[in-house]
């Protein structure tokens, strides 16, 4: 017994609008990541005297395509030239 499916192909005009979608979640995303270590260096900055033991840190965030959604890793791929599992900077103070 063979199973019939029937699938829609998305319009050019609407495949576009989702790429530009995608790349705006992409944005926004990179953005807030930046935002919080930016935050957090901030905060271990300014409270380092309250440690203990203190220790040096390169102060980046890292990142990699595989941390990305199927639907985004292409753009983040694209934008900021990452490959698989090899990480690449996201942020820096």
């Amino acid at each position: 017994m063979a199973a019939s499916a029937c699938t829609q192909t998305p319009a050019p005009s609407t495949v576009g609008r989702m790429e530009a979608d995608e790349a705006q979640r992409l944005t926004a995303l990179t953005d807030l990541d930046q935002r919080v270590a930016r935050v957090a260096w901030r905060l271990s900055e300014a409270n380092a005297a309250l440690c203990p033991t203190v220790r040096l840190s390169a102060g980046w965030a890292l990142h990699s395509a595989r941390q990305y959604r199927p639907a985004l890793r292409s753009h983040a791929q694209a934008r900021f030239g990452l490959r698989g599992d090899l990480p690449g900077v996201i942020a820096a103070p």
